[in-house]
């Protein structure tokens, strides 16, 4: 299954990637090993096989939850570059 320029230029403008001629042959390339190794998959019977829901099938024990003092609001701001009226300053970011 080959990927046409075209199709690669689409790609590349839906990432909002610039290209050059070079890198999308190389990509081009790349991307056709890829889904010739995705098509090589989708041959393989899966009859009888059931979904995993993870690799590792093993019960995870969960640390008990222990209930701990937290900082108090000098100790939260001792390091913040600004704070302005109990609440952490950020320069403006959005017009």
């Amino acid at each position: 299954m080959a990927v046409s320029k075209q199709e690669l230029q689409h790609i590349a403008k839906l990432a909002r990637l610039e290209l050059t001629e070079k890198e999308i042959e190389s990509m081009a390339e790349h991307l056709d090993r890829l889904l010739v190794h995705v098509n090589k998959l989708s041959e393989l019977s899966l009859d009888g096989v059931e979904p995993m829901m993870r690799v590792d099938e093993e019960e995870r024990p969960l640390r008990e939850d222990i209930i701990k003092p937290g900082l108090s609001q000098a100790e939260a701001f001792k390091n913040a570059p600004l704070a302005h009226q109990g609440h952490f300053a950020i320069p403006k970011v959005i017009g």
